[in-house]
C-alpha cells in the first residue's frame, strides 16, 4: 500500500515522497507477535515485584527461582516478538517454521497436560485448590489462545510457502510429455 503526502505539504520544486508501509502477509503472526508482547510486560512487571494477577500469596521477591522465571519469560517472549514478526511479513524460511510451529505445540501440549491433570485429579476425588482454579482459569487460557495463535501463524506460513511452489496442471505436462517415448512402445504393442 502507497501513501503519498497530500497536496501542497511537499516543498517547491520537490516530488511529494512515497512512503510505503510494510506489507503484514499473515495477521495471526502479527496477532502472536501482539500476543508475546503482552506476556513479556506482564512478566517484567512480576519480575519488577508486581503482583497483579499472581495466584494468592505468590511474590516474585521471595525466591529467586520465580525472578530468575520471569526474567527468562521476558527474554523468550522479546525472542518470540521477532519469530513473529518475521512469520508476518513472509517469506518462508525452514528454520522460521520449525521454530515457530514447535513453539505453538509446545504451548498447546502444556496447556492440554495441565487440564488433563487437574480433571484426573478431580476424577479421583481430589480437591480442587485456589492455585489449580488460577492456573485453569488465567494461566491456561492464555497458554492455549497462545499456541492457538501461533498454530494459526505457523499454518498461514506454511499455506503462504505452498501458494509460491503450487503445482499446476501445465506445469507438470513437461515430466509426462518427457516420459512419453517409454510408455508409447507398450501402448503401441497392446
Amino acid at each position: 500500500m502507497k501513501v503519498t503526502a497530500a497536496a501542497g505539504s511537499a516543498p517547491q520544486g520537490r516530488p511529494a515522497v512515497a512512503v510505503r508501509r510494510p506489507r503484514v502477509a499473515n495477521t495471526a503472526a502479527a496477532l502472536a507477535a501482539v500476543w508475546a508482547g503482552l506476556i513479556g510486560v506482564a512478566h517484567g512487571y512480576w519480575a519488577l515485584g508486581g503482583t497483579g494477577l499472581r495466584p494468592p500469596g505468590v511474590r516474585t521477591g521471595e525466591g529467586q527461582t520465580l525472578l530468575t522465571l520471569d526474567l527468562l519469560a521476558v527474554a523468550a517472549s522479546l525472542v518470540a516478538v521477532v519469530l513473529a514478526v518475521r512469520l508476518a511479513r513472509g517469506g518462508y524460511q525452514r528454520w522460521l517454521f520449525v521454530l515457530a510451529a514447535t513453539g505453538a505445540s509446545l504451548m498447546l501440549w502444556q496447556a492440554s497436560l495441565n487440564y488433563l491433570f487437574l480433571g484426573a485429579r478431580s476424577a479421583l476425588g481430589q480437591p480442587v485448590t485456589p492455585d489449580d482454579r488460577y492456573y485453569a482459569f488465567v494461566c491456561e487460557p492464555l497458554w492455549l489462545i497462545g499456541g492457538a495463535l501461533w498454530m494459526a501463524a505457523v499454518f498461514r506460513f506454511r499455506a503462504g510457502r505452498a501458494s509460491h511452489a503450487r503445482v499446476t496442471p501445465t506445469s507438470a505436462l513437461p515430466r509426462v510429455s518427457a516420459a512419453l517415448p517409454l510408455v508409447r512402445p507398450v501402448l503401441d504393442s497392446s
